[in-house]
């Protein structure tokens, strides 16, 4: 009767502990790609550093009208280029209508005159919204916080 009691308890024990090890397996697996998603979504996001950056042009078409605006300014450049760096990644579908809602190009030169180009959206609540310039259908933007800075987004919207 001992023996049988024994034996009972340490299969409850093991079986139990088995179920454990593996929960935490999963979590850990979850935990990790996660954390591999979070990392590549930083990877494939706009990453611009101010000191290598010489000038930033936006070209903006609106009814067959051609506008532009550029900085040289450090000051101007820094705001912007932080404001960036603080930015929410958002995936972005690259479609036909997404294409066209374009509110202008953001052309960035830098020290070695390499460039640079991204789309800029602005919507009606003034959210904007970077993405580089490509051919793909998807492709990894951020949404920038306007409440941090005032100059970079007055930048955008001019």
């Amino acid at each position: 009767m001992k023996k049988t009691l024994y034996l009972c308890a340490t299969i409850i024990v093991s079986l139990s502990l088995i179920g454990c090890s593996s929960t935490s397996d999963k979590t850990n697996s979850l935990k990790s790609s996660t954390s591999k998603e979070e990392q590549k979504d930083k990877e494939n996001s706009i990453q611009l550093k101010e000191n290598d950056i010489q000038e930033i042009k936006l070209t903006r078409t609106n009814n067959n009208k051609l506008t532009k605006t550029e900085t040289y300014n450090e000051d101007m450049i820094k705001a912007i280029t932080t404001a960036i760096q603080n930015g929410t990644p958002k995936k972005i579908t690259l479609d036909q209508k997404t294409k066209d809602s374009i509110h202008s190009n953001m052309t960035v030169t830098f020290k070695d005159s390499s460039t640079e180009t991204f789309f800029v959206w602005i919507d009606d609540k003034s959210q904007i919204t970077i993405a580089e310039s490509t051919d793909q259908n998807y492709v990894q933007g951020l949404m920038i916080n306007t409440e941090n800075s005032k100059i970079a987004p007055n930048f955008f919207k001019k």
